[in-house]
């Protein structure tokens, strides 16, 4: 049994930084509909079931150093944690960024749904979808998988390891790139309908300008747009969930 005392107590909280770092930025449990409280407690919850395995390897770091040493230690057990979330959050970012593209040129531009993560509103489309993403990172369990990648952190990177900086860069750009790549190939097919279908009506406004073509292409654009996503949505959305799998796999 850990003898309760002021190491191990500071050790304890090394742990919960980068555990809370993580989950306070992780996709799902960041958002604000989340009670602060609550999400204070399931971080604790989740230090508490893990510190007993690794604070043998934390006192070292906790055992009595100078301030300045402590405070880096805090700070890269942040550092650690927060790249761990932001690589996940990334890939729903890059989903809803290219959703709203997609969804304002099919013509739903209205910005009357609040987003599922942040407060602020987003197209219709973009909201739905991302709520879709979001409902099967629960439902494939994805949430467990990221503090099974926490408790593995603590190999490559025990608590008190400074972060390579250059190298958590290089992750974070290249999952960055990697998440817009693969949602620019899942929303393709409405970007290019929206495309084709604002050419083709622009093409028949040129040969008759006499014609409103704004208000007799819009139910048609928007329209073709909905089947468009009803009849790719359920193909994409598994696909980018198992990228997300991958992803988490890679820790």
């Amino acid at each position: 049994m850990t003898a309760f005392d002021q190491t191990s107590l500071v050790a304890t909280f090394l742990i919960f930084c980068r555990i809370g770092a993580c989950l306070s930025l992780a996709p799902g449990l960041s958002t604000p509909r989340i009670p602060m409280r609550a999400r204070l407690l399931a971080s604790l919850a989740v230090t508490r079931a893990l510190a007993p395995a690794r604070i043998g390897r934390a006192r070292a770091a906790a055992s009595p150093v100078a301030p300045a040493d402590l405070a880096l230690a805090i700070g890269a057990e942040f550092l650690i944690g927060a790249t761990l979330g932001l690589l996940v959050r990334f890939m729903l970012a890059a989903l809803e960024t290219l959703t709203a593209a997609a969804a304002m040129t099919i013509g739903m531009s209205s910005i009357f749904m609040q987003r599922i993560d942040e407060n602020d509103t987003l197209p219709d489309l973009a909201s739905f979808v991302t709520l879709a993403a979001t409902t099967l990172f629960f439902v494939t369990n994805q949430h467990f998988e990221i503090l099974r990648a926490l408790a593995d952190s603590y190999g490559p990177y025990p608590v008190g390891a400074l972060l390579d900086i250059g190298r958590g860069l290089d992750r974070l750009t290249g999952t960055l790139g990697a998440a817009f790549l693969l949602a620019l190939r899942l929303t393709s097919p409405l970007l290019m309908f929206g495309l084709i279908a604002n050419i083709a009506f622009a093409l028949i406004h040129k040969i008759a300008p006499q014609i409103a073509i704004y208000f007799v292409s819009t139910p048609f654009v928007l329209l073709g747009g909905l089947v468009v996503a009803y009849a790719t949505m359920d193909t994409a959305l598994p696909l980018f969930m198992q990228a997300i799998a991958a992803l988490i796999a890679r820790g």
